[in-house]
């Protein structure tokens, strides 16, 4: 409607500019012939519509590209399918083993965050040290609460990805009365030796070799996650694995191959 608007308020105005200068003239004691009159109406008149297509043409939506089993993730509309790990204004926070999880500004004022989205990074160090699964439940139980808080990512001394686990699994798995044998079965030996990371399967986590890359297909992705019997692929960047960026989940892995978007 705007652009027909538009339009109609230029052709307006093209026929005021024309019986101005009609009128002006004639006052002006000027003659104008019927002719050149004519050829200014039909510039002007020209002008107007070509405006109005122009309008029409700049704002026509562009169509939107098919989804189909050969998309890759880097093609992939990230905000339909893929769940981001770090969404926008996300909380990153990365723990060492050396961290403290109560030195945390999100811990020490939780209220300041209210409901923005966290991402959780264990990262292995590149020592000896191990991590204190004490600290981590501390880190846990305080998050228990965000509504923000969605995934936990193991990382290696190298930056490579090593699992994955929901916070709605680490809510419960990690902040009972067991929690400090089950971050260490799951966190801390995982990363000691993350060729054990299939045990993440058990709780719906993700293992060190369930990822995809970037230029890989939709129909590739759904071969891998039907092969291994897995909840679905963390995506990363360039073949490598220290680039996770999303995560696509079984169900729409299978919708997408199949029938396409």
């Amino acid at each position: 409607m705007k652009k027909i608007a538009l339009s109609a308020i230029a052709g307006i105005v093209a026929a005021a500019l024309v019986m101005g200068a009609y009128f002006g003239a004639r006052y002006a004691g000027l003659a104008i012939s019927p002719e050149l009159l004519m050829g200014v109406a039909a510039t002007l008149a020209f002008g107007a519509s070509t405006a109005g297509f122009a309008l029409m043409a700049m704002s026509k939506p562009s169509e939107k590209k098919k989804v189909t089993g050969s998309t890759t993730f880097a093609e992939l509309p990230a905000s339909e399918f893929v769940q981001a790990l770090c969404e926008d204004k996300a909380v990153q926070i990365v723990m060492r083993p050396d961290s403290l999880a109560e030195s945390l500004d999100i811990v020490k004022n939780p209220a300041s965050y209210g409901d923005r989205p966290v991402l959780v990074t264990i990262k292995q160090g590149k020592d000896s040290k191990v991590f204190n699964p004490i600290v981590l439940k501390q880190l846990f139980v305080a998050l228990k609460l965000f509504p923000g808080f969605r995934h936990v990512l193991l990382i290696n001394e190298h930056d490579e990805f090593v699992g994955y686990i929901s916070a709605a699994r680490a809510r419960t798995e990690f902040t009972g009365a067991n929690a400090e044998s089950q971050i260490r079965k799951y966190i801390v030996d995982v990363l000691a030796e993350p060729s054990t990371s299939v045990i993440l399967r058990d709780i719906t986590g993700l293992a060190m070799e369930d990822w995809i890359s970037d230029d890989q297909s939709v129909a590739d992705a759904a071969k891998r996650a039907w092969g291994g019997l897995v909840r679905g692929l963390v995506i990363c960047k360039d073949r490598r694995k220290r680039k996770p960026y999303g995560i696509i989940f079984a169900e729409d892995l299978y919708k997408l191959a199949a029938y396409g978007a």
